[in-house]
């Protein structure tokens, strides 16, 4: 089963597409926008607030000068493995976060374990405690957030 047919019933025309962060989205508005006043045109509106939007949930207080190390925490979570072992065989295999969980993590912004897997079902499935919380570690040390206390 696909990512994009994997309960969540988005269909055929969203395989293969890329899911994005919020900082990644605003990224992207922003050199569009940059683009388009370049060329002395406009933005919309809706561009405008969705701008706002996705910089304001992005994590981060400057996304845009904070590209590189957007792009860096996405990838150091997408290539970090951990240790998982199969049911059916017993064995000990090495899972990724799938590229889905790695942006509501990111977009959502759980603070601790038990939001996380309030917010996002399938981690506690797929994940142990220790290795969302590690999760968590890294995304709250690159975004500069803070856990509840």
């Amino acid at each position: 089963m696909s990512e994009a047919q994997d309960g969540l019933g988005l269909g055929e025309e969203f395989e293969g597409m890329r899911c994005l962060s919020n900082a990644e989205v605003a990224v992207i508005l922003e050199k569009t926008k940059k683009e388009a006043e370049q060329q002395d045109k406009g933005v919309s509106e809706v561009f405008e607030d969705t701008l706002a939007y996705s910089k304001r949930f992005s994590g981060y207080t400057d996304v845009v000068n904070d590209a590189a190390a957007v792009q860096s925490l996405k990838d150091e979570l997408q290539n970090k493995e951990f240790d998982q072992i199969n049911e059916e065989t017993g064995e000990l295999e090495k899972i990724k976060l799938k590229e889905r969980d790695l942006v509501l993590l990111l977009n959502l912004a759980p603070f601790d374990y038990d939001e996380a897997v309030e917010l996002i079902p399938s981690l506690q499935n797929k994940f142990a405690k220790d290795d969302i919380d590690a999760i968590l570690n890294i995304i709250h040390n690159s975004t500069g957030r803070t856990k509840h206390v």
